[in-house]
C-alpha cells in the first residue's frame, strides 16, 4: 500500500527490510556536521494518553541532565522487538538552554515508535523535546485487517494533534513545566508517517487523485480503490459521505515546519491536495526505493507545495530502510546524512540557526551520496 499497486509489496518492503542489500561504490566514512550527536545528554520518559476510542503509548526524549555521569544507555523493548540506545531513564531534564523546540514523530506502517530511536535520540542531544507514540492499528503488531490501514489515514493526523495537546498540558505543570518552546514545533515521519506528516501539516486528500490511482488497479491491491473503504475512512475523519474533490483539511496551525521521510500514499494527495502545504518542508527519499517510488511520493510533494522554503535531499542508490535503527546496508554513512539533514532543518527552521543554515545553502553542497534542491534557504 506503499505505493498503492500492491499490498503484498508493503509488507514485503517491512517484513523483509533486513534483507535488503545495496550494491553502491564505496563512500566517506566522514560525518557531516549535523550527523555527529550534540552535546546534550537525552532523558527518556513513556506516558499513556487515555481517550475514547483508543489509547497512545508514547514516549518522550528531551534534553537531560548528566551530572553523575552515568553510562547512558537504555533497552527499549516493545512486544518483544528489543533494541539498545543511548539515553537515560527518567531523568531530570536540563534546566539552562529551555525552553527546547518540540518535534512529532510518526512511525510507518507495521512500524512503531520504536523503529528509529538513533534518530530521536539524536535530535534530542541537539537540543530538542522529541515525543512519539504507536498509531493504533497501524503498528507490527496490531495492524490485523484492511480496514485498520484504512482507518488509520484518518486517525493518524488526529494523532499528531492530540501529542501536541498533550506537551501542551505537560509544559504547564509538573516536572516538565517551561521546558518546551510550544511555539517552535516540528514534525516528522517516516513512510506512512511521512504521509502523516504532510497531511498534519494541510495537505489533502483528494477524491480525483483517487480515482487516477485506482486505474486499473483492483480492489483486493488497494483497499482504497473500494467505495466501502472510502467511506469508511470519511466516517473516521469525522465525514457523512466520501466528498468530491479536496476532502477536510487535518491541518494543525501550532506546526510550523516539516521533515518528511521517504513518504508514503502521496499520489491520494494529488497536486491540487499538496498546494495547501506552506509551513517549511524537507523530504528526504532513496533513489532505489521501491516501496515508495520517490517520483510519485517525495519528489511530487516536493514539486508541489506552495513552501516558501523546501528542500528535497535524494540519496543515491538508498532504498526504504535506511531510516530504521535495523539498517545495516551498503550505504555507509546513511543514518549520519539522514540526522544531519533533518537536523540542520529542524535547526534552521524552529531555533533560527544561521550556522545551521549556512549548510543547507545549495551553493556550499557537497555530498557524493546527495542530490539536493532547496529554495527559500537563505543563510544571510
Amino acid at each position: 500500500m506503499l505505493n498503492f499497486k500492491s499490498t503484498s509489496t508493503l509488507i514485503i518492503a517491512f517484513v523483509l527490510f533486513t534483507a535488503l542489500s545495496l550494491n553502491i561504490q564505496a563512500q566517506s566514512n566522514e560525518t557531516p556536521t549535523y550527523g555527529l550527536r550534540g552535546v546534550h545528554s537525552v532523558g527518556i520518559v513513556d506516558f499513556l494518553i487515555e481517550q475514547e476510542h483508543y489509547n497512545l503509548n508514547g514516549t518522550m526524549w528531551y534534553p537531560a541532565l548528566n551530572s553523575n555521569e552515568i553510562e547512558e544507555s537504555y533497552t527499549y523493548d516493545l512486544n518483544g522487538l528489543v533494541m539498545t540506545g543511548q539515553a537515560i531513564h527518567d531523568a531530570r531534564p536540563e534546566i539552562g538552554d529551555e525552553p527546547y523546540p518540540l518535534i512529532i514523530y510518526s512511525h510507518g506502517l507495521f512500524g512503531s515508535r520504536f523503529e528509529s530511536t538513533h534518530y530521536l535520540e539524536h535530535l534530542a542531544s541537539w537540543g530538542f523535546v522529541v515525543i512519539a507514540a504507536d498509531h493504533t492499528g497501524s503498528t507490527f503488531f496490531d495492524t490485523t485487517s484492511a480496514d485498520d490501514i484504512v482507518q488509520s489515514f484518518g486517525y493518524r493526523p488526529q494523532d499528531i494533534s492530540r501529542l501536541i495537546d498533550y506537551a501542551e498540558a505537560i509544559n504547564t505543570d509538573g516536572e516538565f513545566a517551561g521546558l518546551l518552546d510550544m511555539t517552535a514545533v516540528g514534525v516528522t515521519g517516516f513512510s506512512f508517517g511521512g504521509y502523516t506528516a504532510l497531511r498534519a501539516g494541510g495537505a489533502l486528500i483528494d477524491s480525483t487523485a483517487l480515482t487516477i490511482t485506482c486505474e486499473g488497479v483492483s480492489t483486493e491491491q488497494n483497499a482504497l480503490c473500494d467505495p466501502s473503504y472510502q467511506q469508511l475512512l470519511a466516517e473516521t475523519i469525522g465525514l457523512d459521505a466520501i466528498p468530491q474533490g479536496l476532502w477536510q483539511s487535518a491541518v494543525n496551525e501550532r506546526i510550523k515546519a516539516i521533515v518528511s521521510l521517504a513518504p508514503c500514499c502521496v499520489d491520494i494527495l494529488g497536486a491540487d491536495g499538496l498546494v495547501s502545504v506552506t509551513m517549511p518542508l524537507m523530504v528526504i527519499a532513496g533513489t532505489e526505493d521501491t516501496a515508495a517510488p520517490p517520483e510519485y511520493n517525495g519528489v511530487m510533494a516536493f514539486d508541489n507545495v506552495t513552501s516558501e522554503t523546501s528542500a528535497l535531499v535524494l540519496i543515491e542508490d538508498a532504498g526504504h530502510d535506511i531510516y530504521l535503527d535495523s539498517y545495516n546496508g551498503a550505504i555507509v554513512r546513511a543514518h549520519d546524512l539522514v540526522q544531519h539533514f533533518s537536523t540542520a532543518f529542524f535547526m534552521t527552521q524552529l531555533k533560527d540557526d544561521m550556522n545551521a543554515a549556512t549548510l543547507l545553502d545549495p551553493s556550499t553542497m557537497d555530498f557524493a551520496e546527495i542530490t539536493y534542491t532547496a529554495v527559500g534557504i537563505n543563510p544571510e
